[in-house]
Formats: C-alpha cells, structure tokens, sequence
C-alpha cells in the first residue's frame, strides 16, 4: 500500500463492490456513472427485477423496511414481506423490464416473485431462531484502518457496503448473509471473483462499524427455476480466517483501483469473463502479471511455461477455501401461512393471492343475504381471468369455507369478485310493496340488495334445475302463486309427481298429473298455439301484445306451461323422444310470438333428459344447488351450481348473464 502514500485525488468519493465491478467489467460506464455523474435509464432483465423484489420482500421480514412494521409473529411478517413483494413489482413499469423466454411477462414475474419470497424467507427459519439479528440492509460508509506488515493505515477512499442480513451466533461470532436469486446455482468448485471481492467490502465495512471482526460470510442462492434435485437454495460460506489470500487480493485490488483512477497506467484484471475470468483472478492473485514475482515462482517450480506453472501451483483452489461449503444444509420444508390466525375473510383471500403469484388489490365487501361479495382489483397485474378462476380451491382452503364461487370478472365491471357464504344466512321476505301484472316476478334479491324482477314474456321459457333441498319447489310454488289471479293469464300445470303441486289444482286454469295426458295436452298447446297465429296473421299482429291493442274486446290470455318434474315425465312415456320432446321443441321455438310460455323445472339435467335442441330453446335457465359440477355445466354451460348453498341460493342467466340470487321467504 506505499504505492498510495504520494497519491493524487481520484475523481470518486467512495467505493463499493457495485463500483469495483462495474470498472473491471465496463469502464466506459463506471466513467458516465460515477465520474461524469449521468443517469442513464435502461430496461433492467426480467431476472434482476426479480432478484430486487424478492429482496424487497426478505428485507420487510426481517424488520429492514421502515415503512412497512413487522411483529415478530412469522404469518404477521411472511404476509406483509409478500405485499412489499407486490408494491416492488407495481412500481417498476413494463417499459423497464426486458422479459426472458423463462419470465415472459408481467404475471409471471409476479407469480415467481411472490412464490420465490414465501419459498426463500421458509429457509430462514433456523438462521433468525438460533442466532441475534444485527443488522438488515443498513447502508455503511467507513473508512479501512489496515494492518500492512507492521503499519496500521487508513487507506484514502472510504467504502460503501450494504450487507443484507448480519448476525451474532451463539458463540458471540458476527457472521454475514447475502441473498442471492438465480437462474441457475454456482459452481462450487470454481473460484467466484464477484463472491470474494463482495465478501471483502463486507468484512471492511462491518469491522470498521462493529469494531469486530466478522467470522464468515454466506452466500445463499435462491434458484427460481425447477431444480433437479429439488433444492431451490444452496450455501457458500466463506470463513474469513481461513482465506487469508482474499485480503492480499482485495488490498492489491484496491491500491490498483486507486492508481488508475488517479491517472496511473495500470493493469486490472476481468475476473467477471466467461472464459478466463477464474484464471484471471488466479494470475492476478499470485502477482503473475509481475515479471519479478512471475520469475520467482517460475524458478521454484522449475516451470518455464506460464500453463503449466498456473497448473501446477494454482489449480489447487484450497487456497481460497474453494469457495465451497464444508456441510451442504438444504431445507426442504416451507411454512404455511396460518390463515386461522387472520381475522377478516378479505385478508384471507389477499394473502393467498400473495401466495399463488397475484397481487390484486382489495376493493370492498357487499354484504348479501346468503354470500358475501369481496371485490378486487387486478388492473395493471397482467392476471389473466381464467388463472383466478382456478383458484377456487385454494381460497376455499385459505377462508375455511366451501361453496366459494369467483366472478372473474364481475360482469359489466373491471373488478373480480369472491362470493364467501355467510355464516349466518338471511332470508329476504317477499316484497309487499311492489305491484307487478302481465307474467312479470319477483324471483329473488341479489348480494346488493335489488330485488330481481324478470318478466317472463321476456324470458321467453324458463329451465329450472336443482336436486333435492336447493329451494326448486319452493321456486316454482312462488311463481304459480304469483301468477294465479293475474288478469289475462291462464295456468296450465302439469305435475307428475302428483303430490308437490297438488294443492293449487283448484285454483289453476288446467291441473294434470297423468304422463298420457299431460303429452296430450301439449299437443293442444301446439295446435292452440298454431290457431293463434292464424288469428293474429288475419289482424296483421305479430304477436300477442300487438293483437291485444288491435282487438281490446277480444283479447288473448298469456298462457304459463309449469312442469315438475320434466325427467319423471319422459320416463314415464313409451317413446319420450317421439311423444314429448317433438312438442316441447315445437312450442320452444314458436310459442313466444303465441303468448305461450314453458317454465320447466327437473331434479336430474342429464344430457338425455336436457337435449341440446331442448336447451337451446329455453333461453333462461335457473340453477339451484346440482349434485354435481356436470349438472351445473348442462344448464348454464358453465360450473358453479354446484357450489350453492341450497335453500334458495340460484344462480339466473337471463338476457345474456348470471347473477346469484337469494330465492324470497314463501
């Protein structure tokens, strides 16, 4: 270090291993950097942004992060180190990131993030256990005080450090841990320059503040990529005492540094090259750039070749403890966020979001009658819908509730949704203050409270599904008695079951529970319907509404066909396919114009009992809790009627989309 007694200024305040790097790697950068003092904004990869927010993420467990308090409760800390996670990776815009093949967007970034974050902070369990945190991520400027033979100097550019976690062990030992995210681990066997001269900024650092020497350094690499193995984190623990030949290289390092930025030429090695950056360090390290030291080992070793001797003299890499851990300790076991602990559903659903990779902000809850809906936001998260959809399980398991059902999105919205049951449900009472006419009901009340009119002349048909205690009689009683007594409508109601609709049998326009007979008048359904138009075609009506104008003396009733149960009818005939299903079809496709309207409901929607031509002809459908999500899929061509919770809880597609409904109070 003589070298620097007589040194002139050099045109940067401090250094840092970043700093150090970059020189060796790109001088032409470090001088637009740190000489000239220009920023220079350029899209980072992917995987460095990674690496940040999984750092982001650490640093708020372990209590780094000033604006985000941790208690020393592990959920507490692991949910808000996953949110911090989130808040990174929203505050980098898309521009600024260049995605990879291995992270090609914005929602995969995310879902490795957040995923890595719960991985890694799982393996520091026995570091924070068994050892005294001393520092997280506390940045150091000190001045090196060196021992150089018998002198003790304080070299000239102080340093700059920022160590990721500092511990005390048992033994009162400072020992250092760097977190590191990979793509792939390293070598253990290769001599790693950027590992040393990291390790060395660190010891001078901490020395100068603690007033301690530390004992060691771990480098843990958190490897996002599946492994093999299945190891996702690998140690490299460097001890300092057994590594003396890292400070001759950090001493000669810096003194080089110094003299090149002061003006002096000087030679500095590239130990970040791909091909010869090993040999480099270990050349550099051995003075073998120095034609006296050169000559001298040459000389001991009776070598005359620059190979051979690095070969002979060097490849043994114990000098430098092979940067190489004695005791591989890997740890395969990864906590699970207790969600018994969270006291609100929406916390519940967000941190398991956090978990899966998407970070969706919450918006609100609307309270309903049977579920509650919890609102989120996924703008700018680059979450495809059909990702949230699959994660019905997952937060099912998260609230401790099933019959958990996700609008992905909301319809007619930007927002998703989470529809959590309530512990205890409401039954809405049904509406005494609304006057309805024509075929207009009320069906039921929906999670924000409106009340769901359909008219049913709308409808134009309607198919009911729902196995046994979902609420589908009660329904379909509350539609018959709705209607009866209504001016300008007819009843017709068919029951082969004989007893569920029995008792209105008097007070309807037809009543029949005989499977022959209820064919037979489907059958003067379609001719009634045929005479119609023919009526309607002489007064040059297109339909019901119209001819009623036309003609106010002569008017056609509105005739409401209710069925239960569809499935035990055509059991009960012969050829169902010939005898039924032609009539039903018929008046399907026909009958709206006629004022002639199906509502017909069946416990099991099979595929024989719902044909595709039959279904396509009732546009609105009503699904009650089905045994299976199969049921659910034939009448409204998508699952979740078989997450209901019964006893009035339905799902109603009707113009078009779905709303769940909570059926009134009869």
């Amino acid at each position: 270090m003589s070298s620097l007694d007589n040194i002139e200024a050099v045109p940067v305040n401090k250094y840092s291993y970043s700093r150090f790097r970059l020189l060796l790697t790109n001088p032409l950068m470090f001088k637009i950097k740190y000489i000239n003092g220009d920023i220079i904004d350029v899209a980072s990869s992917a995987s460095f942004i990674l690496g940040s927010a999984i750092h982001e993420g650490v640093k708020t467990f372990l209590g780094g992060n000033d604006e985000r308090a941790v208690s020393n409760d592990y959920n507490d800390a692991l949910k808000e180190a996953l949110l911090s996670v989130a808040d990174y990776l929203k505050s980098v815009p898309d521009s600024f990131i260049k995605y990879t093949s291995t992270i090609p967007d914005r929602q995969k970034l995310e879902e490795i993030a957040l995923k890595g974050a719960k991985e890694y902070i799982s393996t520091l369990k026995d570091i924070i256990e068994n050892n005294e945190i001393v520092m997280v991520e506390q940045e150091l400027e000190e001045t090196i005080t060196a021992k150089i033979g018998r002198k003790v100097v304080k070299l000239p550019v102080p340093i700059v450090a920022v160590p990721d976690l500092v511990v005390k062990d048992k033994k009162g030992r400072i020992v250092i841990y760097d977190h590191k995210v990979v793509y792939r681990h390293s070598d253990a066997d290769k001599v790693d320059g950027n590992k040393i001269l990291q390790a060395m900024f660190y010891y001078f650092a901490i020395k100068e503040h603690l007033q301690q020497d530390p004992y060691a350094i771990v480098f843990r690499e958190y490897k996002y990529t599946k492994s093999k193995d299945g190891i996702a984190v690998r140690e490299y623990p460097i001890i300092y005492k057994n590594n003396k030949l890292m400070f001759d290289i950090f001493y000669r390092l810096y003194a080089d540094i110094t003299l090149f930025l002061s003006g002096k030429a000087t030679f500095l090695p590239n130990y970040s090259d791909i091909f010869d950056g090993e040999i480099s360090l270990l050349a550099y390290a051995q003075r073998l750039d120095d034609d006296e030291f050169k000559q001298a080992y040459m000389d001991e070793f009776n070598e005359s070749d620059l190979s051979e001797l690095l070969h002979k003299k060097l490849i043994n890499k114990n000098k430098l403890d092979k940067m190489k851990n004695a005791i591989d300790k890997y740890y395969k076991e990864t906590l699970n966020l207790n969600y018994e602990s969270m006291k609100t559903t929406e916390e519940k659903i967000k941190v398991k979001l956090l978990e899966l990779g998407m970070p969706l902000a919450y918006v609100d809850k609307v309270e309903g009658f049977a579920v509650d809906l919890y609102r989120f936001d996924p703008t700018g998260t680059g979450i495809k819908m059909g990702q949230i959809l699959k994660t019905v399980k997952d937060i099912e398991q998260a609230t401790g509730k099933s019959g958990i059902r996700i609008l992905a999105p909301i319809p007619d919205s930007h927002l998703v949704g989470f529809e959590v049951p309530r512990d205890e449900r409401v039954f809405p009472e049904f509406p005494k203050d609304i006057e309805l006419d024509g075929v207009k009901i009320a069906v039921g009340v929906d999670n924000f409270g409106d009340k769901f009119i359909m008219d049913i002349a709308d409808a134009p048909h309607v198919l009911v599904a729902g196995s046994t205690g979902s609420g589908k009689s009660v329904f379909l009683r509350s539609v018959i008695t709705q209607l009866i007594g209504r001016e300008g409508v007819d009843i017709y109601l068919f029951d082969p079951k004989m007893v569920e609709l029995a008792e209105f049998q008097s007070d309807v326009r037809v009543y029949n529970s005989n499977p022959e007979q209820i064919k037979a008048y489907l059958d003067y359904l379609v001719n009634k319907m045929t005479e119609r138009y023919v009526i309607m075609k002489e007064k040059n009506a297109k339909d019901v509404d119209e001819y009623n104008k036309k003609n106010p003396g002569n008017k056609m009733s509105r005739i409401v066909v209710v069925l239960d149960e569809f499935a035990d009818l055509r059991a009960s005939l012969d050829n169902p396919k010939k005898d039924l299903d032609l009539f039903v079809q018929r008046l399907g496709q026909l009958a709206r114009a006629a004022g002639i309207h199906l509502v017909f409901a069946t416990q099991r929607p099979s595929v024989d009992v719902i044909s595709g031509v039959i279904k396509a002809n009732f546009p609105t459908k009503i699904a009650f809790k089905t045994a299976k999500a199969v049921d659910s899929k034939i009448i409204l061509d998508e699952t979740g009627a078989e997450a209901l919770l019964g006893k009035g809880d339905m799902l109603v597609y009707y113009n078009g989309t779905i709303k769940r409904l909570q059926g009134f109070k009869i």
